[in-house]
């Protein structure tokens, strides 16, 4: 399905993050549907009204909303609502979330043992935060029924494609 409006639940722990998925966005034609959420009471309002404006959540790193114990209730409420929800991880795929992207724990950490041979040799890297270089992408299948998705199988060969 076309999706044009993306939605997004943040606290101050994660604002920095959705200002720089808004600049990114820009000259796009999607829009992004940002809802701060100041204290866990606004929890359900949020979602009822993220999944009444955008055709899809994506779950940023927050740990004040994306915890072991909220993340059932909003793939609960995304497929309520026939909306995809976008996880963090392998682990909210396996929940029910649609898909995922799990960096590649592997390369990360030849990744950091690169930076770490680059200072022990007393060259001076740029020691910056330095996103992962490979990623594993999981989709559920079962999810994507119960949203009436059909996923071509082209697609798939891209994914960890989980069937239950």
């Amino acid at each position: 399905p076309h999706v044009s409006r993306i939605g997004v639940l943040f606290t101050e722990e994660s604002e920095e993050t959705v200002n720089r998925m808004t600049d990114q966005i820009v000259g796009s034609d999607a829009q992004l549907i940002a809802l701060r959420i100041d204290s866990p009471e606004e929890l359900q309002e949020r979602l009822d009204e993220i999944f009444r404006l955008a055709d899809v959540l994506v779950a940023v790193p927050d740990t004040n909303i994306y915890s072991s114990v909220v993340v059932p209730r909003i793939i609960f409420q995304a497929i309520r609502y026939g909306r995809p929800f976008v996880g963090l991880s392998r682990n909210f795929t396996e929940a029910g979330a649609l898909f995922s992207l799990d960096c590649d724990y592997e390369d990360t950490g030849r990744q950091a043992a690169e930076m770490a041979l680059k200072i022990l040799s007393g060259r001076r890297p740029k020691v910056r935060i330095q996103s992962p270089r490979r990623f594993t992408a999981t989709i559920n299948l079962h999810t994507a029924r119960l949203l009436g998705l059909k996923i071509d199988s082209r697609v798939l060969e891209d994914f960890q494609v989980l069937t239950y």
